[in-house]
């Protein structure tokens, strides 16, 4: 449960995230600031190891800010998994990674008019930082209610 320290931090960032998208009109939550926004003090101030900024461009489909470092990581997590030959239930396989095609999928997305995944299924072990990126996401896609901010 969220402490009211942790609320009263989240109300902030919320504040300063509406006060910067009113000071640059056509700002939108799909210009990729993710990682600017989780680790600026103007913002939540957190700390993120490379992967976990490399997780964030990938859910907010931030294509544009993938470094060389990125598709190296997205490579490696793609010969986790193969497509199974099976005809009539074709699937991918695999224990550790990602599906091979994660850069098609968040074309895919972006097609569709998709400014961040709909769906995601992050299957990370104990202590892996899931509710962390979780939480740095959701208030990143928060619209501000003024109650909240």
């Amino acid at each position: 449960m969220a402490s009211r320290r942790d609320l009263a931090h989240l109300r902030r960032a919320a504040a300063r995230q509406t006060e910067l998208r009113a000071g640059m009109p056509g700002m939108e939550v799909t210009d990729g600031w993710i990682v600017e926004f989780a680790t600026s003090p103007r913002f939540l101030g957190t700390a993120l190891f490379p992967l976990q900024a490399t997780i964030l461009k990938i859910v907010t489909l931030a294509v544009h800010l993938l470094t060389a470092f990125d598709y190296n990581a997205i490579q490696r997590w793609g010969q986790g998994f193969s497509r199974n030959d099976d005809p009539d239930q074709p699937a991918y396989q695999g224990r550790k990674g990602t599906t091979p095609d994660l850069l098609a999928r968040i074309d895919a997305c972006l097609d569709a008019g998709r400014s961040s995944c709909e769906e995601l299924v992050m299957v990370v072990g104990r202590r892996g930082s899931k509710s962390f990126l979780a939480a740095i996401v959701v208030v990143w896609r928060l619209e501000p209610v003024k109650s909240f901010v």
